[in-house]
């Protein structure tokens, strides 16, 4: 799921970076994660996949929370982004 298509183009971070932030769940086994600043969701649709492949969905509370209401690559919206 890394490299997946869409990751790739809505994710904010880097293949390396998603990378390690799914090593540091694996190795930490936390039982709450927090994402602030969720964007278009690619990081959320991420961790998400990986909880529910390694059957930590149920154990796992994840949150995301983002101040803004719409994408902010969205032109239509408003948005400005250069990406």
């Amino acid at each position: 799921m890394i490299n997946h298509e869409a990751i790739a183009e809505f994710s904010e971070m880097t293949a390396r970076e998603r990378q390690f932030v799914l090593e540091c769940i694996e190795d930490k086994k936390p039982k709450k994660i927090l994402e602030i600043g969720v964007a278009a969701g690619a990081n959320s649709t991420l961790i998400l996949d990986f909880l529910e492949k390694h059957n930590s969905l149920n154990s796992t509370a994840f949150y995301a929370i983002d101040y803004n209401k719409t994408y902010y690559r969205d032109l239509e919206w408003g948005g400005g982004g250069n990406n």
